[in-house]
């Protein structure tokens, strides 16, 4: 006789549970290393323009102003985005990480029950076979004083 957790399909469907979480967090962590990525880009964008606009010795038309001006403010409109959605998966991220570790005690919980539900399989087991072999020794001593 083999042992059979009877709550095996919930065991599996927490494990599972427990998988698509982690999946979500590095899908998070991923989107989050992107957008950082990006900020980065358009902070080194930013600073650039800064500086050419500093290093401008040179006559510079009231045109050109404006249009350093207007790109100046849309880097900074896209920085001030990004640090919002930055912000937002930041939010994400904890409750995530409050979810997978959720999970990850459901997980272990069904693991204990489990793992207790085996040890009574085996000292059942161990239980069966020593009768057995009580038995057998009680047949063989009944055995030999009848036969003496």
């Amino acid at each position: 006789m083999t042992f059979h957790f009877p709550y095996k399909h919930i065991l599996n469907l927490k494990e599972k549970e427990k998988d698509q979480a982690l999946l979500e967090m590095s899908v998070i962590v991923r989107k989050r290393e992107a957008v950082m990525e990006r900020f980065h880009s358009i902070d080194l964008k930013r600073k650039e323009l800064l500086s050419q606009m500093d290093s401008a010795n040179r006559q510079i038309s009231i045109a050109d102003i404006q249009q350093r001006n207007e790109y100046q403010n849309y880097l900074t409109r896209m920085a001030a985005d990004l640090e919002e959605q930055l912000r937002q998966i930041d939010e994400d991220i904890i409750s995530m990480q409050a979810e997978l570790l959720a999970k990850q005690q459901e997980e272990k919980t069904w693991h204990h029950l489990r793992d207790k539900a085996f040890e009574k399989y085996n000292q059942l087991q161990k239980k069966i076979e020593q009768d057995a072999m009580d038995e057998m020794a009680a047949i063989r001593y009944f055995h030999q004083q009848f036969s003496s």
